[in-house]
């Protein structure tokens, strides 16, 4: 029995390329944590992926969020649902992780998990001869590589400004602490220098 812990992206996309009846034909069991679930029915996700989880499948199971406290300093940059999905993956010992975002790929990865992504579901439907949907797979999967691409673009842009955020912060903190900012009394006063007037001979 195969059993995947499935992260927010993949169901997402999927869900929007009309492929996520893949996923009980491919695994026998597939989980999200309560953090996946959260981040499914926000307001910001899609509203047909909203719809979809208001009727969840009876083939999605949910289950609590595991205990965190042993997380390492490397999950500080994922968000809830990708610390979440990892540490429920480790918790039941799952086979597989489905996830998307490259930093929680390369954490899982690091804690010798086994991933892949929405590419990585499409293509192996298609090597067991499923079918995706009516639509064809080529612009499926040329679909699903926009997503993913886009997201990734996003995922690195803000992480971008998370890290030059908290640079920020620490250059602020360090200012404050230095006490780098001058006040009046710091500035030396020079005296004001007189201009000469040139004394021109009358005639």
């Amino acid at each position: 029995m195969q059993v995947v812990v499935a992260d927010t992206g993949p169901l997402n996309y999927l869900m929007l390329v009309d492929a996520i009846d893949l996923l009980p034909k491919l695994f026998d069991r597939i989980i999200i944590p309560v953090a996946v679930y959260d981040e499914l029915t926000d307001a910001g996700t899609p509203a047909v992926v909203r719809a979809w989880i208001a009727q969840m499948p009876s083939w999605l199971e949910i289950t609590a969020n595991p205990d965190r406290s042993s997380d390492n300093a490397a999950t500080a940059v994922l968000d809830e649902g990708e610390c979440a999905t990892i540490a429920l993956a480790g918790a039941i010992g799952a086979d597989l992780i489905l996830m998307d975002d490259r930093d929680g790929v390369a954490d899982a990865r690091a804690k010798g998990f086994a991933v892949t992504g929405t590419l990585g579901v499409l293509d192996l439907a298609a090597q067991r001869g499923l079918s995706i949907s009516r639509r064809p797979s080529r612009g499926l999967r040329r679909q699903a590589s926009i997503i993913v691409r886009a997201s990734s673009m996003l995922c690195l842009r803000n992480g971008r400004r998370r890290r030059n955020k908290s640079a920020a912060e620490g250059r602020n903190r360090g200012d404050a602490a230095d006490g780098s900012k001058e006040d009046a009394s710091s500035v030396s006063w020079q005296p004001r220098r007189r201009r000469r007037r040139r004394l021109v001979a009358r005639p």
